[in-house]
């Protein structure tokens, strides 16, 4: 058993084989198509190893996860009138993509992080203040773990439900996609997210 408090004592997750990750994401990227380290900084990207990019992708169990932890990551959804601005849709498409195998993820819940010796509410604020802690850990992560797909945690936005990170030299040749469709194109999966956020009392501005 690998000493409590080190990274060599992290706790993984499988997820199944052909249950669908669901995602909202820049439509100039398709949807299984990984990020190499382009654009702004999320909370566990970009991740660099010695210098060089691991090209990563982010998914969640629900559209309601995906939209927490990209359109609403930095939405105050106590303010009554609350709402998203609209080029934060139209140029982002939803996806649903499928693994081929099963995923091996590294939690990242509250236990887990202990168990490493990390706090959860250093990474895990709802401000951008633990950006760094988690591209850090995520790089250190990739390093000790070689057979570990990705990461996953829950959702900040929304604690009812899972999110991952992808590492693409490893999950990325055992992604399928199954949907994709850009916001943009205003048709079912843009009124699949305005009824998400509908339900959420969350408008568009």
């Amino acid at each position: 058993m690998a000493e409590r408090g080190a990274l060599a004592s992290a706790s993984f997750e499988n997820w199944p084989a052909g249950t669908p990750l669901i995602r909202i994401h820049a439509s100039s990227f398709h949807a299984t198509q990984f990020n190499p380290c382009m654009g702004d900084p999320t909370r566990f990207a970009p991740v660099r190893v010695k210098g060089t990019c691991v090209p990563t992708l982010y998914g969640a169990e629900t559209l309601r996860a995906a939209l927490a932890e990209t359109v609403l990551h930095d939405l105050d959804v106590a303010d009554p009138f609350a709402s998203v601005p609209q080029w934060k849709l139209t140029d982002r498409s939803l996806s649903s993509v499928v693994a081929t195998r099963p995923l091996k993820l590294i939690k990242l819940y509250r236990m887990e992080l202990g168990k490493m010796g990390r706090k959860h509410a250093e990474h895990f604020a709802f401000d951008r203040a633990g950006y760094a802690l988690c591209q850090t850990l995520a790089a250190e992560l990739y390093q000790e773990h070689a057979d570990a797909d990705g990461l996953i945690w829950m959702s900040v936005r929304d604690d009812t439900k899972r999110a991952c990170l992808l590492f693409e030299d490893r999950a990325g040749a055992a992604l399928t996609p199954q949907t994709e469709e850009p916001l943009a194109r205003k048709g079912p999966a843009l009124n699949a997210v305005l009824a998400q956020l509908d339900e959420l009392g969350i408008g568009v501005s």
